[in-house]
């Protein structure tokens, strides 16, 4: 199934619930003690890059005026990438306790993969139209009110 429209604002909630995510753990495992300075510094590059990403989705909504695009041009594999990769920025980043090292990275790395092509999807995708197709969805109709001159 084709994607046909791509919430911004959607994913850019799901992306700040896993930038917070990432950030609960940082911080959890400096208060437990029992994180190494490696582990901690590689966690906070990884926050910080998600961070970026997060800021390049919000420049392409200011940059096209809406929070919803029309994915264009996708060949068929970038579009299943792009549906993966939405599956996977729809979850939660939980660390349970017993949770191998490499696992967790392998999760932080799939993460930013994800977000990765969604940021190329989104800057390639075009606004998406309202019903009646003449303004960009999510874009309100300017009012302007008129003053009655004397």
């Amino acid at each position: 199934m084709a994607l046909s429209r791509l919430d911004l604002d959607h994913q850019l909630d799901c992306l700040r619930g896993l930038h917070a995510d990432l950030e609960e753990h940082f911080w959890s495992r400096i208060a437990d003690g029992a994180a190494v300075e490696n582990h901690r510094y590689a966690l906070g590059v990884a926050i910080g890059q998600l961070s970026q990403r997060i800021a390049c989705i919000e420049e392409i909504a200011r940059h096209y005026g809406s929070q919803t695009l029309r994915p264009d041009g996708l060949a068929v594999d970038e579009a299943r990438a792009l549906e993966r990769a939405l599956e996977v920025l729809d979850g939660e980043f939980v660390i349970e306790d017993d949770l191998a090292a490499a696992t967790m990275w392998s999760r932080v790395r799939r993460i930013l993969s994800a977000v990765d092509d969604l940021l190329v999807a989104a800057a390639r995708a075009i606004p998406a139209l309202d019903a009646d197709e003449t303004r960009p969805a999510g874009r309100a109709g300017v009012v302007v009110a008129l003053a009655r001159s004397k």
